[in-house]
């Protein structure tokens, strides 16, 4: 009897596709289901059935991206695709031609299921010795995609002394390659190390299999040509084109190609690429050459952005100019920070990187700058007792995070969100440059005390002045009395601590500074208007929604 995994996002589908007929009389037998790519790969793992029923628009991973991985790690496991598109033909040219057959959701009918599956089982029977056969041109295919990436490295490399030697290593590899006149473009991920971080390498891994099929298919359509992976996100596609066309006519039939490819790997894994293209490198003897001056047109994408085509022509020298913020721009920073007035900081932040891109300042340059913006916002966050972990989220390194991105334009946008979830943060805890030194002091002994027993007068005593006299100074400042914005501070701590499920609620009042627990509960619910119980209860109803 054989297995089957059923493999869909949409719960009531996958109901419908269990109910659909009687397995087991059938001759199969049902062994899981899994509501994405990921999932099912896991299940694969620990039961590893004959026949997966896979749905291909998924989150997390995707269909296509599943069958891909299924193909490289277990080419016995036969694949039936189902999708929700009816343009059949598109699905049936684009996917990678590891699925067994495909089938429309909204035909799927008992018949038609037991017929396929039946024709499956029919394939699975003589798989004893096709798979064998299978399993070695596997071996042979994955030898010789490794040959070729170091054919290609080397040549990058200078690593060949004459042409006779590249020209038999080409004609061992097969390559459908000229030696003459070739153009050379580089393709490179968008924000790789992202993906890194919330993929497993088995993923990532399928994401690059993917990429090098789609490239390798829409090459077709060239003529000479040939795609190879350097590693790293990077991808290398090299065409010989015809001499006798016209420089314009060659490079917008290029730019057609590059685009169906950034097509393809957006509809199919929700990518983004940028391109650059080499001039025309008439002798192979050469490659390293225009290669490094397509490796080096690609560095403007750190200026202009992702998703985007460069050419040699497009493209401006870069500079390597040094800057760095000016005590101006610290000044006009910190003095819009103490106003709040988000637009003007981020208009002002626009100014600075505006200049970087005008100026396309040095690498080291631009980490100096984000290195020096996020010292403000560190050093204005101590200033107030707030947390870093509420302005970066997840307690994330921000110098490790400006490592990350690969272009000027992420930066800026990151960057200008910290800045305006500090000013948020100021405006929560009431922080305004018009208090009294006293009233502000006051505030930040409490951000940075809220947790323990304190009062007006451990306040008082740690600011240098009576008790009456600041309580009077803080309540025409602030509006409210030192204990409520005391115990607002506290529940709003609370409040973040209740999203957790993990941890009671004694711990959490004794946490955020009460000492006793039926105080905080009155507290909670005289600020926020219900108990922390309901409190917990909506958040994870809404959780759930």
């Amino acid at each position: 009897m054989l297995k089957v995994l059923i493999v869909d996002d949409d719960a009531y589908a996958r109901n419908d596709l269990k109910n659909i007929m009687n397995w087991e009389k059938n001759g199969f037998r049902l062994v899981g289901e899994a509501p994405d790519g990921r999932t099912a790969i896991d299940m694969l793992k620990k039961n590893t059935p004959d026949v997966i029923i896979t749905d291909i628009n998924m989150p997390i991973m995707s269909g296509i991206a599943l069958i891909d991985y299924i193909r490289a790690n277990f080419p016995h496991v036969k694949i039936i695709a189902l999708s929700g598109y009816d343009d059949f033909d598109y699905v049936r040219h684009s996917m990678i031609k590891g699925a067994k057959d495909y089938l429309l959701k909204d035909r799927l009918n008992e018949t038609i299921l037991i017929n396929t599956l039946k024709s499956v089982a029919e394939d699975i029977r003589e798989l004893d010795e096709t798979g064998k056969e299978e399993h070695i041109q596997h071996q042979l295919l994955t030898g010789r995609q490794m040959l070729k990436r170091n054919f290609i490295k080397r040549l990058i490399a200078r690593g060949f002394i004459d042409i006779n030697a590249i020209s038999n290593e080409a004609s061992s590899l097969k390559l459908n390659l000229e030696l003459r006149n070739n153009v050379m473009i580089i393709m490179e991920i968008d924000n790789y190390s992202f993906l890194e971080e919330i993929h497993s390498s088995e993923e990532l891994d399928s994401f690059i299999k993917t990429i090098l099929d789609i490239t390798n298919e829409i090459l077709m359509e060239w003529g000479k040509a040939e795609r190879f992976y350097l590693g790293d996100a990077r991808f290398l596609l090299v065409f010989s084109v015809d001499t006798s066309l016209s420089y314009y006519n060659t490079y917008t039939q290029l730019i057609e190609i590059i685009n169906k490819i950034r097509k393809s790997i957006k509809n199919f894994l929700n990518l983004t690429a940028c391109f650059s293209i080499s001039r025309i490198c008439p002798n192979i003897m050469e490659f390293d050459r225009y290669y490094e001056e397509a490796e080096k047109v690609l560095e403007d994408k750190f200026y202009r952005g992702k998703d985007k085509i460069f050419t040699v022509d497009s493209v401006g020298e870069i500079k390597n100019v040094f800057i760095t913020l000016t005590i101006e721009d610290e000044k006009n920073i910190n003095m819009y920070l103490q106003s709040r007035n988000y637009e003007r900081i981020s208009g002002y932040l626009s100014k600075i990187f505006d200049n970087i891109v005008k100026l396309k300042a040095s690498h080291k340059s631009v980490q100096m700058v984000c290195v020096e913006l996020i010292s403000i916002v560190n050093k204005t966050a101590k200033l107030y007792g707030l947390k870093t972990s509420d302005i970066y989220m997840n307690d994330e390194n921000p110098y490790d995070k400006i490592k990350k991105y690969d272009n000027i334009m992420d930066i800026k946008e990151w960057l200008t969100g910290v800045y305006k979830n500090l000013i948020n943060l100021m405006d929560t805890y009431g922080i305004d440059n018009s208090y009294s030194e006293y009233t502000k002091k006051t505030i930040e002994f409490v951000n940075k005390n809220y947790k323990k027993d304190i009062s007006l007068s451990d306040a008082a005593e740690h600011i240098g002045v009576s008790s009456s006299y600041l309580s009077k100074i803080f309540k025409e400042d602030y509006g409210k009395g030192f204990v409520e914005f005391l115990n607002m501070i506290r529940i709003r701590n609370a409040k973040a601590l209740l999203e957790n499920d993990m941890i009671s609620l004694k711990d959490i009042a004794n946490e955020v500074g009460f000492n006793n627990y039926h105080y905080f509960f009155r507290v909670f619910k005289n600020i926020v208007g219900v108990t922390p119980v309901k409190y917990r209860k909506d958040i994870n109803r809404t959780a759930e929604d």
